[in-house]
């Protein structure tokens, strides 16, 4: 061996790796010869993680850092992996994402890969905290003659830049009016828990029984959204309408076909 410290080998040609290094081992027989080079590297014999599982919210992010034993291995480089990129993706980097979904909770496993073959585990447990329902009691929309009842959220959503509102007329007070208001246009309003209602948007059926509102704005806080009519209908009659919003996205999020 032209190191010993690195690769020793006895005379039977036993080789044995000493340290990480190269070496080369000489084999010789009268006048010939051959060299074979000899590559010692400290291979990864355990991957694993401090935290197990993590659980997060929609859009939230969380850093893997895997832990490689032992720590001086020659190659400590890890691949990542997503077993449900539609709960869950994660970076070449290691960080986790929590894809937008508004409907329930999921869980994905990560796969952490080493180079040396090793790996680990780990869980994403993403949380729904958006669950809606139907607010109890009527408010005042500001600006209008309507008293309406809200679609409220368990949990305010922070930092709101959209929503997408799924939403059709069910029934009102008589057929003329529905048939108005399948034809009107419908404002869209969102508030925080405690009021402050704010008209973010405006759209109409296009005369037909439902449809899909596309929202872009920018809210600190919204627990509440509400539709009500642009404009008053059948004035001087007392009228009441439904209607009913099927699902609410919040920015990033993609419908469901199953909602």
């Amino acid at each position: 061996s032209s190191d010993e410290s690195i690769a020793s080998v006895n005379d039977q040609g036993e080789v044995v790796g000493v340290a990480t290094g190269v070496a080369a081992v000489t084999v010789s027989c009268g006048r010939l010869s051959q060299q074979v080079v000899v590559d010692v590297h400290r291979k990864v014999r355990d991957v694993y993680l401090a935290e197990q599982s993590v659980s997060l919210l929609p859009g939230q992010t969380y850093q893997l850092e895997p832990i490689i034993e032992p720590s001086d291995a020659t190659d400590p480089t890890v691949t990542y992996r997503s077993a449900d990129t539609t709960t869950a993706t994660v970076s070449d980097s290691g960080l986790v994402s929590a894809v937008w979904d508004s409907y329930q909770s999921y869980s994905a496993t990560i796969t952490i890969t080493s180079a040396d073959g090793p790996e680990a585990m780990f869980t994403v447990h993403v949380e729904n905290p958006y669950e809606a329902d139907v607010e109890d009691g009527t408010v005042d929309m500001p600006g209008t003659s309507y008293q309406v009842t809200p679609m409220a959220f368990s949990t305010a959503v922070p930092d709101c830049t959209g929503l997408t509102v799924e939403y059709g007329i069910l029934s009102a007070s008589s057929d003329s009016y529905l048939s108005e208001l399948r034809q009107a246009d419908l404002d869209v309003y969102v508030a925080g828990s405690s009021g402050g209602w704010e008209k973010v948007g405006t759209f109409s059926l296009g005369g037909a029984d439902r449809a899909t509102a596309e929202l872009s704005f920018s809210a600190r806080s919204v627990a509440r959204v509400a539709v009500a009519p642009a404009s008053a209908s059948s004035t001087g009659t007392n009228w009441r309408a439904t209607i009913d919003i099927t699902a609410v996205l919040f920015a990033g999020q993609a419908p469901q076909g199953d909602t």
